[in-house]
């Protein structure tokens, strides 16, 4: 399901220059690419090596393998932490921050650092790199170059989370909630939803099953919450956003169920947005995060 999704969601932003061209929307572009070399990886490392302690293939195929899946799970991560630096950047900053060529150099630290990092625990593990039963890190090994990186990366995601749901919040501290501004709580609660899914944040679970009276439903909870995360993001993306539905509308008119070809489904799912949201920097009626900053938009009101 979540290589379904991902597959489609590389295809929708990959083929459309409008909603490519969107900073966030490359930086979700990335993550996805990322979780898709994740999945299929681990879809490969589990059908080659199918029997528990039985050792199915030889080292240096199996190191392989392992390489290749630390490397997508520390770029998912690291990808995940560009999301938090610019969701805090938009939602939370009261003058955003441009950075020049964000996106190249976003793209050299999550792309380049975990493959430093593969190379770093490589080269110090030498022949102790990866167990041969099935394909994954030793102990040191996964120790030093998966849960000390993810762990940085999951404190300073969560940081960045809890100080995106105070600044959603903000606007609505102390007032009579009527109709609309009860829509307005719910419609961030499900941004909120959202932005953990792209934060990644469900991957601090696997760190809970260090506590042994609780390891099995952790690792449950852990296990069917990360395989989904693709899938998740498919639907709160892809689905879930107007602008997307009405991009397949145009491209794929003749393919698409009824629901995505009548123009009432480019305006469902998205309340009125009342003064007070219109006025705060968490106006996020096309989806979790401003689609364009400051920087963006200064060359066409001409300041």
């Amino acid at each position: 399901m979540s290589i379904s999704g991902l597959v489609m969601t590389i295809f929708t932003f990959a083929t459309n220059k409008k909603l490519r061209d969107r900073k966030p929307n490359q930086i979700l572009l990335s993550l996805c690419c990322a979780l898709l070399g994740l999945y299929v990886v681990f879809i490969v490392m589990i059908s080659v090596d199918t029997k528990r302690d039985v050792t199915e293939l030889s080292p240096l195929p199996c190191s392989i393998l392992a390489a290749f899946l630390q490397y997508f799970i520390l770029a998912a991560i690291f990808w995940m932490a560009v999301e938090g630096y610019n969701m805090h950047n938009l939602l939370v900053l009261v003058h955003h921050y441009y950075l020049p060529r964000f996106m190249k150099k976003a793209s050299l630290i999550a792309w380049g650092c975990p493959l430093l990092i593969v190379g770093i625990t490589a080269g110090a593990s030498r022949q102790h790199y990866a167990q041969t039963d099935f394909c994954f890190l030793a102990f040191w090994p996964v120790i030093s170059g998966l849960l000390i990186p993810i762990g940085v990366v999951m404190i300073f995601n969560f940081v960045i989370y809890v100080r995106v749901l105070m600044r959603l919040n903000k606007t609505m501290k102390g007032q009579h909630l009527d109709k609309t501004e009860k829509r307005q709580r719910i419609r961030r609660f499900q941004n909120a939803v959202c932005i953990l899914t792209l934060m990644g944040l469900t991957w601090s679970f696997g760190y809970l099953s260090i506590i042994q009276p609780a390891s099995a439903v952790v690792q449950g909870i852990f296990t069917v919450l990360n395989s989904l995360q693709g899938f998740f993001i498919f639907m709160l993306y892809c689905v879930r956003q107007p602008q997307v539905r009405m991009a397949w509308r145009s491209q794929f008119k003749c393919c698409l169920p009824k629901y995505f070809t009548t123009p009432s489904a480019a305006s469902s799912g998205s309340g009125q947005p009342s003064s007070t949201l219109k006025n705060s920097s968490s106006d996020l009626k096309d989806g979790p995060f401003p689609t364009r900053t400051p920087a963006e938009i200064r060359p066409e009101t001409g300041g």
